[in-house]
């Protein structure tokens, strides 16, 4: 400003205060420096605190950013867990002791049986019941049911026919030399018909599984009943909803690290 001011007194290239004397400058006052080299130096040497409005700025980024990053990282160990069995083509062995035809989706789409891992698992075909009532109003009201608790003799239930192509892509990487599907886990809640689904029917061709219970079901006599099950059962581990840590290391270690694969909840 001074130079502009003054451009007389600085056309030598003086950076010296025109309006300070020599009395003051032997009062230790400063000389007046450049407006550019000035901010340079005080810049560099005295760095701005953050503003209010700066902050929030931070803060709104990160109670936004927080859960779409949790969400982002939840959904991708989902996916990585669901993907962890994946498919495979049938064994010879398979396809010589599997009636293709005990398989709705191989009657409907027969090229599809040489090229999808299958076991009947014991499972046949289910009868379908008609069912009839009467409701309070009187009005009689009819429906059916599909009896898929007859699909096994040693376990039914509709996780069987999941468990069916999932259990048999399992045995036939794991006869292929997979060293992921040596270990196997299969996760639920306490009273999981899942985990006890897979526990039963894994047991005769594969190796002995890991049970990750994630958290605690009603304590009913069905869950507890299952959860019994499970237990009286050979496997290789079992974590439950007491010890997150491991649990989770070892989803996380099956889905990104390759140690293992997981059966996911619900087998869907």
């Amino acid at each position: 400003l001074a130079a502009v001011l003054f451009p007389a007194r600085f056309a030598d290239g003086s950076r010296t205060n025109p309006r300070c004397s020599s009395t003051d400058a032997a009062k230790g006052y400063p000389p007046l420096r450049e407006p550019r080299e000035w901010r340079r130096q005080h810049t560099q040497q005295r760095p701005m605190a953050p503003s209010a409005l700066g902050l929030a700025k931070v803060g709104a980024g990160l109670a936004i950013g927080t859960p779409v990053a949790l969400t982002g990282a939840v959904v991708s160990l989902l996916t990585k867990m669901h993907g962890s069995v994946g498919v495979a083509a049938p064994t010879k062995r398979m396809l010589a002791e599997e009636d293709a035809k005990a398989c709705a989706l191989f009657r409907h789409l027969p090229a599809l049986a040489e090229k999808i891992a299958w076991r009947s698992l014991g499972a046949d075909v289910t009868p379908i019941h008609r069912c009839a009532l009467n409701t309070p109003s009187g009005v009689p009201v009819s429906f059916f049911v599909k009896r898929e608790d007859l699909a096994s003799p040693v376990y039914g239930g509709n996780k069987v026919r999941t468990l069916q192509h999932q259990l048999a892509v399992i045995e036939s990487k794991y006869e292929a030399g997979d060293p992921r599907c040596a270990n196997i886990h299969v996760m639920g809640t306490g009273g999981s018909n899942q985990v006890v689904a897979t526990a039963v029917h894994a047991r005769e061709r594969l190796p002995k599984l890991t049970a990750l219970w994630m958290d605690k079901d009603v304590p009913d006599l069905d869950n507890t009943l299952n959860m019994l099950s499970t237990l009286s059962m050979p496997l290789a581990a079992k974590f439950n909803w007491a010890e997150p840590l491991p649990v989770l290391k070892r989803l996380v270690g099956a889905a990104f690290g390759g140690d293992g694969v997981v059966v996911t909840a619900g087998g869907d």
